[in-house]
């Protein structure tokens, strides 16, 4: 009896094994497809976790493809609030998924029920990769730039998109991750994105955060071959040779620029800029007046000619700060009276800025400091300049 007991148990005991071995049903990617439609995303994401290892999908491009599908859709849906990879798990799917539709020669497509049209999976993509940034631009909008910055990233890990890259640069620079708006757009740039703007904040942030003037230099004659007319670049260009001391080739740059076409305004004022830099004062003041009589209304040559005129009073006013009266009264007299004319010189200059910019801050103090009692003694145009400072903010 305890013999028949025993083979009784063994062989319950095989068929209970061989039940447990018995392979689970084929996983239905149709219904999880429905449900991920649905928003019903754990009960899908349930389905498609078999797909790798079943037997009968671990091969199928529908399958993965589908398992793409929903992994994608949780993270592009506004509700769920599921695993950070998912779309990296739902990129990795797809991409397994077109491995063996390449070698099967089936396509890649759902159905769409509004319009009864196939959907393709490249225009998939493109839906997805909108959805990301429709959600990575309202963050933006709400400031929330690293959150943002997630967002951009994952439509870039289904496919490269200018548009992302462009706007994931900005916000990696508004989150004051330096190191990845550079790579963003730069990125941008590799893939034929052309904006000025764009352009210019890389070189900017590799030229005044990362300090690599050789990059910045780099990086600035790149991008002008695609923006030749950027100004800014133009002038971050000569500032890295300046910082690397390429003075030689900075000006041989120039004067060609200007050989070519002597009314480019905006070379007369880097040359000027350059020999300012270069403590060469005469040459520097030659190209800023030639900038006004090409272009009388060019403020970045008018403030430089009214700095000098700055310059021009206050060396008077050391050089009659190291006299004594006593000893040199008749020198300081001399002095004083071309103090006056000087202050007078420097007022008419920036006089000539405020025509051109009526709010400058600094057109505005420097002619308050001028027109004060301790200086010319202008009351009625102190009066009016304190003024327009006060309507501007600039004083309480």
């Amino acid at each position: 009896m305890k013999r028949l007991i025993a083979a009784v148990s063994l062989v319950l005991l095989v068929t209970a094994f061989a039940y447990a071995q018995k392979e689970a049903p084929k996983p239905n990617v149709n219904k999880a497809l429905t449900l991920a439609k649905q928003g019903k995303f754990d009960e899908a994401k349930a389905i498609v976790d078999a797909v790798p290892t079943h037997s009968k999908t671990q091969d199928d491009e529908k399958a993965w493809f589908y398992r793409g599908l929903v992994y994608i859709a949780m993270d592009t849906s506004s509700t769920y609030k599921g695993g950070a990879d998912n779309v990296k798990v739902g990129a990795e799917a797809l991409t397994k998924a077109t491995e063996i539709a390449q070698k099967s020669g089936k396509k890649l497509a759902v159905m769409d029920e509004a319009s009864q049209m196939s959907v393709p999976l490249e225009d998939l993509i493109a839906r997805f990769n909108y959805a990301f940034l429709i959600k990575g631009d309202k963050l933006f909008g709400q400031e929330k730039f690293a959150d943002a910055v997630v967002q951009f990233e994952k439509g870039l890990t289904l496919k490269p998109d200018t548009a992302i890259y462009r706007y994931a640069g900005y916000a990696a620079h508004n989150a004051g991750d330096v190191d990845k708006a550079i790579v963003f757009i730069g990125q941008y740039v590799e893939n034929g994105g052309n904006n000025a703007q764009a352009i210019f904040l890389r070189v900017g942030s590799i030229y005044e955060y990362k300090k690599d003037f050789e990059l910045a230099l780099k990086a600035a004659r790149e991008g002008l071959k695609i923006v030749p007319n950027e100004n800014n670049l133009r002038q971050i260009e000569l500032n890295c040779l300046i910082e690397l001391k390429r003075y030689e080739e900075a000006t041989q740059n120039l004067l060609a620029s200007l050989k070519a076409n002597p009314k480019d305004v905006e070379s007369n004022y880097l040359l000027g800029a350059l020999y300012e830099e270069l403590k060469n004062s005469d040459e520097a003041k030659k190209y800023f007046k030639k900038c006004l009589e090409i272009d009388p209304k060019f403020l970045k040559a008018a403030l430089s000619m009214a700095r000098y005129g700055n310059i021009g009073f206050q060396s008077v006013k050391r050089e009659m700060d190291g006299l004594d009266f006593k000893k040199d009264k008749d020198k300081l007299l001399a002095l004083d009276k071309l103090y006056l004319e000087r202050l007078r010189e420097a007022a008419v200059l920036w006089e000539s800025c405020e025509k051109i910019s009526p709010n400058e801050r600094e057109v505005l103090e420097n002619l308050q400091l001028i027109y004060s009692p301790s200086q010319l003694d202008d009351k009625v145009k102190y009066a009016t300049i304190e003024k327009k400072m006060k309507i501007n903010g600039f004083l309480e």
